[in-house]
């Protein structure tokens, strides 16, 4: 075997120490975070790439550590985890064979890699390791996530999660790190432009202001929301900018932010996040890309149009300096948790990227859903005196969730989708068939926004796949106050949709409503299953 790869196992604790020794020689909570991650995916063994070439330290070190007076190397490390002994595989096959073993381990037994720079105060390159299983009950849920591939000793490897890096200071702070974790997972689940730390530098510093000179290089140590957003627009996207606004003494938030973030993350959109902590005169940036759900007391008191947002106790976060998938929790109480900053105590502002087709904001969305709601709920008993018996044992279900809505006692949940990817869950759904016929042969633009609705009873429930709603609504994000942007909404024993006129020159919309018969509730999207079998499983 060469030198430029080595297999090491990881049976003892001295084993890991050592490793931990080779990835940083400092203590960094960062690389303690990530290791800790692998030891409780019981990690035991490595592949250590030794003259790695990385394609985001070598634009680092061509436009900056190339150019000072120290030596540096410009060849990394990429460690490959596994969760079984490989050792063997090594003195048993021959190369080809061990090239095709090797590949059969990546879906089950392949934990992720760490790319290691060769700087000691930012080892940290990028790192993708598993993510928590997905969990059918209430707890973490990493919203955010692609599939990555790596190649070595003639195997490809797959793991499914989000990336992490660690700034270094020189070519870039906590914004970069956090532009470059989001821009790195949409290249990779929606192939957007592939942009590196000093990219993300260059873009943000088209314009250099006072505050940005006061390092060298400039913007190095910190970005401004307006930088990062200067840096988000090169790779395509349109961010859309939440914070305080001064009141009285001080800043508030006007709407409810864990509501906001849950809406985009649940949509799989990473959200940046700035915090500031007491004491500390510059800011720090972190991106969401999960959540985690608790159950609700009975008598929990709901506030006026509650979301889903109501069941989450914590953001998953990865810090640049703390580490991937920490917990940041939403109310200042819950700081015993992995992260010193929180939504309520903490949160300055924050940034979404959307897509760039995306023109009308998640809460606008689920504004008009509610109003669509209790429309229906106003005029349900007109309906039942013009379809009478067509409606069959609809109205009970329907009095059903018109009493819950008076109460205060329905839950929004809005998500961005694809609009091929929703008519495909609907028509596998256990909606109401006229419904789906209805759908089958709608248009709808390339994304759209989907508001379901369910009562408390049908959400507060121990396993996600227990879950029911009861009405659905979907707005055109492309939409403007200038038109409406109304596409589909249900409800029980009432459907609607919204249609382009053809011989309209102004493109009016016509509208078709459509009476259901036996209506009942049915499944809400559940990320990452494309069908509903987890559901209908006793």
């Amino acid at each position: 075997m060469t030198s430029s790869v080595s297999i090491k196992s990881l049976n003892t604790p001295a084993d890991w120490e050592e490793l931990r020794g080779a990835i940083s020689p400092k203590q960094l909570p960062i690389c303690d975070n990530l290791l800790s991650h692998l030891k409780a995916q019981d990690a035991k063994s490595v592949i250590v790439e030794n003259n790695y070439l990385d394609r985001d330290y070598s634009e680092s070190f061509s436009q900056f550590y190339s150019k000072v007076f120290k030596q540096h190397s410009k060849r990394c490390q990429r460690v490959h985890f596994f969760s079984v002994e490989i050792d063997s595989l090594f003195d048993e096959l021959a190369p080809s064979d061990l090239a095709s073993r090797l590949s059969q381990l990546s879906d089950e037994h392949y934990l992720g890699f760490i790319v290691l720079r060769p700087l000691t105060h930012a080892p940290i390159g990028s790192a993708v390791i598993r993510k928590p299983p997905d969990l059918e009950g209430l707890g973490s849920h990493l919203l955010v996530r692609a599939t990555y591939e790596t190649h070595c000793l003639g195997a490809t490897f797959k793991i499914e999660g989000v990336p992490v890096t660690q700034q270094d200071s020189r070519v870039g702070a906590c914004a970069q790190a956090c532009i470059w974790m989001a821009a790195r997972h949409l290249y990779t689940k929606h192939r957007e432009p592939w942009i590196s730390t000093t990219g993300i530098t260059d873009a943000a510093t088209q314009e250099v202001d006072a505050n940005l000179s006061t390092t060298l290089p400039a913007g190095s140590e910190f970005l401004g929301p307006t930088d990062m957003i200067r840096a988000l627009r090169s790779i395509g996207r349109e961010p859309l900018v939440y914070g305080r606004q001064a009141m009285g003494n001080g800043a508030v938030w006007v709407v409810r932010p864990h509501e906001v973030i849950n809406r985009y993350v649940d949509s799989g959109i990473p959200v940046i996040l700035g915090v500031q902590l007491p004491g500390e005169s510059i800011g720090h940036a972190v991106m969401a890309t999960g959540h985690v759900l608790q159950r609700l007391p009975q008598g929990t008191v709901l506030p006026t149009n509650p979301t889903n947002a109501e069941f989450c106790i914590s953001f998953i976060v990865n810090d640049d300096q703390r580490g991937a998938n920490l917990k940041m929790p939403v109310r200042r109480s819950d700081l015993a948790q992995e992260t010193p900053y929180s939504i309520e105590e903490s949160l300055m502002y924050l940034i979404v990227p959307l897509p760039h087709k995306v023109f009308v904001p998640a809460e606008q969305a689920e504004t008009l859903a509610w109003d669509s709601l209790r429309k229906y709920a106003t005029d349900f008993q007109d309906h039942r005196k013009e379809h009478g018996d067509a409606l069959g044992a609809s109205p009970q279900l329907a009095e059903e969730l018109i009493q819950a809505l008076n109460a205060g006692r329905i839950l929004a949940r809005t998500y961005l989708t694809y609009g091929w990817k929703y008519k495909a869950r609907i028509l596998a759904n256990d909606i109401h068939d006229e419904f789906k016929a209805a759908i089958f042969y709608q248009e709808f633009p390339r994304f759209v926004w989907v508001t379901e609705f369910g009562t408390f009873d049908s959400l507060n429930l121990d396993r996600l796949s227990k879950r029911r709603i009861f009405a659905h609504a979907v707005h055109d994000p492309t939409a403007s106050k200038f038109w409406e942007g109304r596409l589909a909404f249900h409800a029980p024993g009432f459907g609607k949709r919204w249609y382009h006129d053809s011989d309209n020159p102004y493109g009016e919309y016509i509208d078709t409503v459509i009476p259901l018969d036996d209506d009942r509730p049915y499944f809400p999207k559940l990320r990452g299953h494309e069908t509903f079998e987890v559901f209908r499983q006793p």
